[in-house]
């Protein structure tokens, strides 16, 4: 049986991602420019950027992406996890 990961006809499947309220705005204005739902927009994004790693500026953008999440989540953690996007905990 073949690895669906290396198939380029297997079906897709689902992954999530969180993005700013200001990108997803974005992605839905582009989606409604080219007549298409916005997670369409986005999978072509990831599928270009995939393909095109060693361009300096996506390598790039990537790099500075990740280093700011890591200082993201440090200064988190330093405060208690009191900063992020909240939790689905009910209060007590």
């Amino acid at each position: 049986m073949a690895d669906p990961t290396e198939d380029p006809t297997a079906p897709t499947v689902r992954t999530a991602m969180t993005v700013s309220p200001i990108d997803a705005k974005r992605l839905k204005q582009v989606g409604l420019d080219f007549g298409t739902p916005a997670a369409v927009a986005a999978r072509t994004f990831v599928n270009y950027c995939l393909d095109r790693l060693d361009d300096p500026a996506i390598s790039g953008a990537l790099t500075e992406a990740a280093k700011a999440e890591r200082e993201r989540r440090s200064r988190a953690a330093a405060m208690g996890g009191r900063l992020g996007g909240g939790s689905n905990k009910k209060k007590e």
